[in-house]
């Protein structure tokens, strides 16, 4: 990605319905609001976490909670990364949000495990 709304568009290609909608920070940005013949930016970019599906399973919970916590925290402390090339697909992708963006190694193997577990029961279905 090159720009912000490059990032947006990868992140939620069709619309804003993913467990992390960052829309709001590419709809919002143009937007404006006259008041008192002043031009005023109504401008919120915001990110959105979605809840996480119903469960009871702490892991679940608790992966996803530091999820969103280690996305605030290093997206504010840390240097922007370098952006992936449109090339790059998606294991690549997933690695690479994990080494400089969420850089938790143990949740990393939780979200691993997890892919493989929901693929294993897609491809159990199919």
């Amino acid at each position: 990605c090159n720009t912000i709304e490059d990032l947006c568009n990868l992140m939620n290609p069709t619309g804003r319905y993913y467990k992390l909608n960052m829309q709001n920070i590419v709809s919002n940005q143009h937007k404006t609001v006259a008041a008192e013949n002043q031009r005023v930016e109504n401008y919120k970019p915001t990110v959105e976490f979605r809840q996480h599906s119903a469960t009871t399973n702490y892991t679940k919970v608790s992966s996803w909670v530091r999820f969103c916590m280690a996305m605030v925290k290093n997206s504010e402390k840390l240097a922007a990364p370098k952006s992936l090339k449109s090339s790059r697909g998606a294991d690549e992708q997933f690695e690479f949000l994990f080494e400089y963006v969420i850089k938790d190694r143990a949740l990393r193997s939780v979200f691993v495990n997890r892919r493989e577990q929901v693929a294993n029961d897609h491809s159990m279905r199919v």
